[in-house]
């Protein structure tokens, strides 16, 4: 199932949480972009997202398509275009991202062709968009002859091949590797308690009382072997995680925040049709900074709380064999099914919990005296200051009710 994720560009809670569930939980993310467009604030904004979740997958499941591919004039000009594509994904943390340029137009051609004639206006932009991509790894003029490329050396050209392949790759073996050696060892595992139970079928009546006997007692003797595990230790490991996990989000947030003032405090911005700046565009912009700003924390707390969740069950699983190892002691003709990981709810951060007040900081555009002092004298500098001051504050008291929040929902999920 393909999802055109709702809420990328939105400063929604409602869309963004959304999006972020569907990152969460689709097997596969494709990030696509244009050969000649920007990376949009939208675009960076997501692909922090992106990038802070990213480790917290078993396995990298990020795919970033540039495409039309078939727009650049060179194998030159395609390789910067790529190269610029990976600079802006790596930063914004995502290291070592799997980028294909593609002409997606020239492999719907291809596949097209290969399935009947093309019509006249279609055959022509096919030959078209060929055309282009032979040159680019050409310095001399090509010219296509009569004969349309066949189909895989449409999608050879086109890049789609490569990229089809590693997607492949990735849904139909990695994926399913995993969950085949899942499978794998609960079928040893059955079978292991299966043959026990035929030897016993087979044995005599005495012996099979004597066994039933000795079962007994072992259960027994399990129970009480496991009532004295302690969980105490592993609940305060996932308190100082959640801790540590919760501390480093108003630090990142802010190591972004003289990006996000440029983007709302500058003249392009601020100006109106006329060139003039106004109050009212300066409180807009104010507006909407600490509403960025606000999404941002969201963004950061809910990729925390993956974070967490990861931890939760990496422990879970070094507990299951630690009680594995008590069952073998006790009982060794027992074993305990492998752990499956779980995939728990996002704690939902709506309301006001994690609300910023805009009216708290608005105070501060009366230091603002006229335009040619704010940008020309230290007045951008000096409001800049003040303003980081007074969010940090606020910040800070929203990510207590963050970690407070997180540490009730995951220790109650975690016992």
């Amino acid at each position: 199932m393909l999802v055109d994720t709702p809420g990328a560009d939105s400063l929604n809670t409602r869309h963004t949480g959304l999006a972020f569930d569907y990152i969460k939980n689709a097997d596969a993310i494709l990030f696509v972009t244009y050969f000649n467009s920007a990376f949009s604030h939208a675009d960076r904004d997501f692909l922090y997202q992106l990038g802070r979740v990213k480790d917290s997958f078993t396995l990298d499941k990020m795919f970033f398509v540039v495409n039309a591919a078939d727009l650049a004039k060179t194998g030159a000009e395609l390789a910067a275009v790529t190269e610029h594509v990976n600079n802006n994904v790596t930063a914004c943390g995502i290291r070592d991202p799997r980028i294909f340029p593609v002409s997606s137009q020239t492999a719907l051609l291809a596949k097209m062709a290969a399935a009947g004639p093309l019509p006249a206006s279609l055959e022509k932009t096919y030959r078209q968009r060929v055309t282009s991509l032979l040159a680019q790894s050409q310095t001399e003029p090509v010219k296509m002859d009569s004969e349309l490329p066949s189909r895989q050396q449409g999608l050879d050209l086109s890049g789609f091949a490569a990229f089809e392949q590693a997607f492949f790759q990735f849904t139909l073996t990695d994926l399913t590797a995993v969950a085949v050696r899942a499978a794998q060892g609960e079928l040893h595992r059955c079978l292991g308690t299966l043959e026990a139970m035929i030897a016993t079928a087979r044995s005599d009546s005495s012996a099979r009382l004597i066994r039933q006997a000795a079962y007994t007692a072992a259960c027994t003797g399990l129970h009480r072997s496991l009532q004295r595990v302690d969980t105490a230790a592993e609940l305060k490991m996932l308190d100082r995680e959640t801790g540590e996990l919760v501390y480093y989000v108003k630090q990142r947030l802010f190591f972004r925040f003289g990006d996000i003032f440029n983007r709302f405090f500058n003249p392009a911005v601020l100006q109106d049709t006329r060139g003039v700046m106004t109050k009212k565009a300066f409180r807009q912009s104010l507006e909407a900074l600490v509403q960025t700003l606000e999404m941002g924390l969201i963004q950061e707390v809910r990729a925390t709380s993956l974070h967490i969740e990861k931890f939760i069950n990496q422990r879970s699983a070094r507990f299951r064999d630690k009680l594995a190892r008590v069952v073998a002691e006790t009982t060794p003709q027992c074993t305990l099914q492998a752990f499956e990981p779980v995939s728990m709810p996002t704690p939902e951060f709506s309301g006001q919990s994690l609300t910023l007040d805009t009216t708290a900081v608005l105070p501060l555009l009366t230091r603002i005296k006229n335009p040619k002092d704010f940008f020309e004298g230290q007045g951008r500098a000096n409001f800049r200051q003040e303003l980081t001051t007074h969010l940090e504050t606020q910040v800070a008291t929203a990510v207590a009710t963050a970690e407070a929040m997180l540490r009730e929902f995951y220790t109650t999920a975690f016992q």
